[in-house]
């Protein structure tokens, strides 16, 4: 997403810009900003590269598992805070947050997904087990930013 630049036609400053940093800042004549959102102030500000690109996917990784002992560990993203999990393989997956001591587990069945949000204080990490092999492209995994 774009990078403005400050052309106010009467040199003033534009107030409440938001930064990539998620901060609003005011926007000095003449400077520029990277910023996750277009603005449409045309008279005021000059698109001058549409970089940086807004993406809130942090990490996507695929489970493959041998058999019912098999297990992977998903580690956090510290900035993550909600997790989709795609299960298209024809094997109910098990989740367990931290540690397979953990139980209950999350069952997610054939053929679902599940959203998981609110839990980053409290894991840094998920482990995936199933009753059968689980092969390539039927499980995936995507953390994503706020």
């Amino acid at each position: 997403m774009p990078t403005y630049k400050n052309i106010h036609p009467n040199k003033n400053k534009i107030e409440s810009i938001k930064s990539i940093n998620n901060k609003h800042i005011t926007l000095n004549y003449g400077k520029e900003v990277e910023t996750y959102k277009y603005y449409d102030k045309p008279t005021e500000l000059l698109l001058i590269d549409n970089s940086p690109y807004w993406n809130p996917i942090l990490e996507t990784t695929e489970i493959i598992l041998s058999d019912s002992d098999d297990f992977q560990v998903v580690t956090l993203n510290p900035e993550t805070f909600t997790v989709e999990i795609i299960n298209s393989s024809d094997n109910t997956l098990y989740l367990y947050y931290q540690s397979t001591e953990n139980t209950p587990y999350l069952p997610i069945p054939s053929g679902s997904s599940r959203t998981i949000n609110h839990f980053q204080n409290y894991a840094t990490q998920l482990i995936f087990k199933s009753t059968t092999t689980i092969i390539e492209n039927e499980v995936f995994v995507t953390q994503f930013k706020e």
